[in-house]
């Protein structure tokens, strides 16, 4: 994972932020039409243009935590601590 993160992150600073829109999935579930309209205005399209989104919801943030024991998840956050910080993320 932070491999991955680190890659995209180094490819996206190739492209120029103006080349990309930049989203985290928990911001996108938890008010998915508000970041619809922003993707549309990154994308210089109208609205009208995209259709309905199905039921988004945000029940699944951290559903993976939950299959997790507390010593595996401290081991796993030892790992990726830095890169979710890096990120705007709390570990």
């Amino acid at each position: 994972w932070v491999a991955c993160i680190k890659s995209s992150n180094k490819s996206f600073r190739k492209l120029g932020k103006n080349r990309f829109y930049e989203l985290k999935y928990e911001d996108f579930v938890r008010n998915p039409n508000s970041h619809i309209s922003k993707i549309a205005k990154f994308l210089n399209i109208s609205d009208e243009m995209i259709e309905p989104l199905p039921e988004i919801t945000d029940l699944n943030i951290g559903k993976g935590l939950k299959k997790l024991q507390k010593d595996q998840i401290k081991r796993i956050k030892n790992i990726i601590k830095k890169e979710m910080e890096r990120n705007n993320y709390k570990c």
